[in-house]
């Protein structure tokens, strides 16, 4: 079990505004999520988005995979809560793609995933999860989270 959160302003304040304000928010968060993941915990505030995350380490034992994950190229930043259970097929059809693995888990093959196929990898994801990716290449962040609704988004 892990916990995430995330905000975006939509107002027309300025950055400094914003982070400062999101740092004390995601200090406060910290504290509620901390029984959610007490393995490694992280924030991530970017321009006009915040993101944080604890984590339960399950798949991944190390602090490679720690959150928010950051893809090597820093085209992305991911927040993610839950299993994927396909991630070993994943990880080999995106070895055969060309993907290259730093981690053993199943967080970094949603992150190459997503660069792959874009938001179409949440098609492919067999599992439950709740995540939210920042896309700094497109300028977006992309929330999603199972079909069946089982991790909370």
């Amino acid at each position: 079990m892990c916990g995430i959160v995330g905000a975006v302003s939509l107002d027309g304040g300025d950055d400094q505004t914003f982070r400062d304000r999101q740092s004390a928010w995601l200090e406060r968060c910290d504290s509620l999520l901390f029984h959610r993941g007490p393995d490694s915990g992280g924030t991530l505030i970017e321009g006009r988005t915040a993101l944080g995350a604890w984590r339960l380490k399950i798949h991944d034992l190390s602090s490679a995979a720690d959150q928010p994950f950051q893809t090597s190229d820093g085209k992305i930043a991911l927040v993610f809560n839950g299993a994927i259970f396909n991630y070993r097929q994943l990880r080999d059809e995106l070895t055969a793609k060309g993907h290259r693995f730093t981690t053993t888990g199943d967080t970094e093959v949603v992150a190459a995933g997503y660069l792959e196929w874009g938001e179409d990898v949440f098609t492919r994801l067999d599992g439950m999860f709740g995540i939210a990716v920042l896309d700094r290449q497109n300028a977006k962040l992309v929330v999603a989270r199972d079909k069946l609704g089982i991790k909370p988004l």
